[in-house]
Formats: C-alpha cells, sequence, structure tokens
C-alpha cells in the first residue's frame, strides 16, 4: 500500500485492525479497492508500508511488523495520546519521518531511512537504531527515548532527550544547537567536524567524550559530566565552554 503519492492521505489505524478504512481513495495503492468509503486491506505480509507525504494515524495501541518506506515526499506517524505503536519492522527510504501525536512511537528495527528524524509532539523511542546519517530535532514539550546505543547525524531542538543508560554518538560537518534537558545516567560522544551547542541544562550522569568538531556548553549545561577530550590526527578535536 502506497499512502500520498498524489496528495496527502490520512490512514487511520485502530489496535488489532487487518484492514484500513480510508474516507478517500486519493494517493492510495492497493491490490484491489472495496467499496467507496469501505476497508482497503494491506497487500502480502512480505510488502512494506509506503508514506509519501501521507499519514498513519494510531488510534490505539498495536505492533506493527511490516516493513515502512519513507517516499521522497516522507511521512508521519501520529499516535494519539496513550497510544504506542511498536514497529518492529525496518523504516527505510530516503524520506523524513515526523512523529506527531500526544502517543509513543517505538522503533526496534535496524532502521536505514536516510530523511530527517522531527519528533513534533510526544516520545520517539528508539530501542532498535536509526542511520547514521538521519538528523534529529526534537521539539519543546515532545521526548526522544534512547533505549539502545546509537550514533545519529546530529542533535538539535528544544525538547527532551533521555539517555537511560546508553551512549549517543552525535555529529556530522554540520552544527546544530539543542537548547532542552537531556537526562539519563548514559554517555554523549560528539564526533564529525560540525558544532554541537548545548545551552539548556542537562542532569545527565555518563561521560562526555569529544572526538572531533567542537562541543559548546557552560557551567549549567554540562556540569554533571565527566570529559574525556581526544585529538584526531588532525588536530582539530577541540571543546569550549560558553
Amino acid at each position: 500500500m502506497t499512502v500520498g503519492q498524489t496528495s496527502n492521505v490520512l490512514l487511520t489505524i485502530l489496535g488489532s485492525q487487518t484492514s484500513f478504512a480510508s474516507t478517500t481513495r486519493n494517493g492510495i495503492t492497493t491490490s484491489s479497492y472495496g467499496a467507496w468509503g469501505g476497508s482497503y486491506s494491506l497487500a502480502a505480509a512480505s510488502s512494506p508500508l509506503v508514506l509519501n507525504g501521507g499519514t498513519l494515524d494510531v488510534a490505539s495501541s498495536f505492533t506493527f511488523t511490516r516493513e515502512i518506506n519513507l517516499g521522497t515526499s516522507g511521512g508521519t506517524v501520529l499516535s494519539a495520546l496513550g497510544a504506542t505503536l511498536e514497529v518492529t519492522g525496518t523504516v527505510t527510504g530516503s524520506g523524513a519521518l515526523i512523529k506527531q501525536g500526544a502517543g509513543t512511537l517505538t522503533m526496534s528495527g535496524a532502521n536505514t531511512y536516510t530523511g530527517t528524524t522531527t519528533i513534533s509532539a510526544g516520545t520517539l523511542s528508539v530501542t532498535g537504531s536509526l542511520a547514521d546519517t538521519t538528523a534529529v530535532t526534537v521539539a519543546s514539550g515532545a521526548t526522544y527515548n534512547v533505549g539502545a546505543n546509537d550514533t545519529i547525524a546530529s542533535i538539535a531542538g528544544a525538547g527532551a532527550v533521555n539517555l537511560n543508560s546508553y551512549t549517543l554518538t552525535v555529529g556530522d560537518a554540520n552544527s546544530t544547537t539543542y537548547s532542552g534537558v537531556m537526562s539519563g545516567t548514559g554517555n554523549l560522544i560528539k564526533q564529525g567536524a560540525g558544532t554541537l551547542t548545548m545551552s539548556g541544562a542537562n542532569p545527565y550522569s555518563g561521560g562526555t567524550t569529544v572526538n572531533a568538531g567542537t562541543l559548546f556548553g557552560g557551567a549549567g549545561s554540562l556540569n554533571n559530566t565527566v570529559f574525556d577530550f581526544f585529538a584526531n590526527s588532525s588536530g582539530n578535536s577541540i571543546a569550549k565552554s560558553l
């Protein structure tokens, strides 16, 4: 099934459903169509759900086991308050992922999509992994829950990041600012030539390692961490305090 090829389409899923209701056919491709406004079943379990500008709206908690492919126009997952969508399949493609709604999206697969990751509301919990090339932005009031050791291209925004007990490695050639609260007992590793500015009050208690680029932080943003500084072969790995 492809959602949003020609225009945005809202695909609403209720817990334990095996068919998917829509108010329009526009932008939805299935193996066959039912009556107008009726139910449309996904194809075989080996076929991915493609989001290409569309929205997957989750009304109650359930587990989604198939691949989700993000087209060039990307896709949005909207989970209602109290609802958790656990995606155990791999999220692939070149598009961006947007998490909306007050609920939780849990991603437990080894995800390879290369677009950006924006957490606009609710919680994104990654117990698997994100692609090393995805830039993560956490909006104010939203939460990025790190559920395994992981590497991402960058971190930005004003929302919460919970490291739990894991290590998050961030950084590429681009510079970003993170003004939210980073918590947990885990570790932060800065890599890449860019600058990461951390201006919020971050109570995480694990170590902070700067392998490359610049980490800007002050007494209020990095006061609970233990620093390790490693200069690379070019000698351009530095850390500064605001």
